[in-house]
């Protein structure tokens, strides 16, 4: 009777080890499914977000840094051809349309800031204290421009 209760005994406790050892397979497969599906989702968002940040990147307009702009802009569009000597670069060329549209009065500068994606230069019209007055964007080649004065 005794070998039957140690056999009895043997027999629950390879049952219970069994159960135990199925049950902690599954949880070790139900939580690499769920690193999977969360590694799928993170990789997921990366590529979202690369491509929102290069949709805003190639979207951004143009605007000078590290300047002191008021909120106060016109907009004023004013097209008009200016004979081209072809001795100049593109930039002192852009700088001669903007001062023959503005003037040169004295106590301004006019500095160019860079260009646009449709290649056009950004030019800026500076008093002496470095305060822009106004931002042009010039077509170098056919002397087309339009003027943002700031007030």
């Amino acid at each position: 009777m005794k070998n039957k209760n140690i056999f009895y005994v043997i027999i629950i406790l390879v049952v219970v080890i069994a159960v135990c050892i199925v049950a902690v397979v599954k949880n070790n497969r139900s939580q690499s499914n769920t690193q999977k599906a969360n590694t799928k989702n993170i990789t997921k968002n990366i590529e979202d977000n690369e491509q929102t940040t290069k949709n805003e990147t190639e979207n951004e307009e143009f605007v000078p840094q590290n300047r002191e702009i008021e909120t106060n802009i016109i907009d004023t569009s004013i097209q008009t051809e200016t004979p081209i000597e072809t001795s100049e670069t593109d930039e002192e060329k852009v700088i001669q349309i903007v001062k023959d549209d503005w003037g040169t009065e004295a106590g301004l500068g006019f500095s160019v800031e860079g260009k646009n994606e449709d290649g056009n230069y950004i030019v800026a019209v500076r008093n002496t204290d470095t305060t822009a007055l106004a931002y042009y964007t010039v077509n170098s080649k056919t002397g087309e421009f339009t003027k943002k004065e700031i007030n």
